[in-house]
């Protein structure tokens, strides 16, 4: 296979106090590396987390169901989980409300792969460029105002181009 197929996945992962077993860490209140996630930060209850320290993912309520799990933090768990994704402009942008969620199923052993790089606006188009991908700028919807300032590819056709050629 000629060198120019061959790619480097990076993937991120959340930090866990007693591997990835596919169990609430050990100490959830003590894990303060998630923080860093925002997926995790804004969405993490230390209550719940603190009840259920040391409970397979398996045996969880989806409300129970700590928001690591939907950034691999079960990436080396010999179980499956599916879990309910939400895109969080559907919450608040009347644009977006047709977003519905969706389940998503993470297979044993399985991570979620995330391509940020790909998919922000600033190393998007640098890449699509580079691979002479049909993705451009100018296709960026720019109404609502508030789009002008995310820095995520919002154009389906973007998306779609530099999801597809990702994979």
């Amino acid at each position: 296979m000629p060198t120019h197929y061959v790619r480097h996945v990076s993937v991120r992962v959340p930090w866990h106090d007693a591997e990835w077993n596919g169990r609430v860490c050990d100490d959830p209140l003590a894990n303060s590396s998630c923080l860093a996630l925002r997926l995790i930060a804004e969405n993490r209850d230390d209550d719940v987390e603190q009840r259920i320290a040391k409970e397979s993912f398996e045996g969880l309520t989806p409300e129970q169901m700590p928001p690591c799990l939907r950034s691999s933090a079960a990436f080396l768990s010999p179980h499956s989980y599916t879990f309910k994704s939400v895109m969080e402009y559907s919450k608040w942008s009347r644009d977006h409300k047709h977003i519905l969620p969706r389940a998503v199923h993470l297979p044993a052993f399985g991570a979620l792969l995330l391509p940020y790089r790909w998919m922000l606006k600033d190393s998007g188009f640098q890449i699509a460029e580079s691979f002479e991908l049909d993705a451009h700028a100018e296709r960026e919807p720019n109404k609502p105002s508030w789009l002008d300032n995310t820095s995520w590819v919002q154009h389906q056709d973007n998306q779609r181009t530099l999801l597809l050629s990702f994979a």
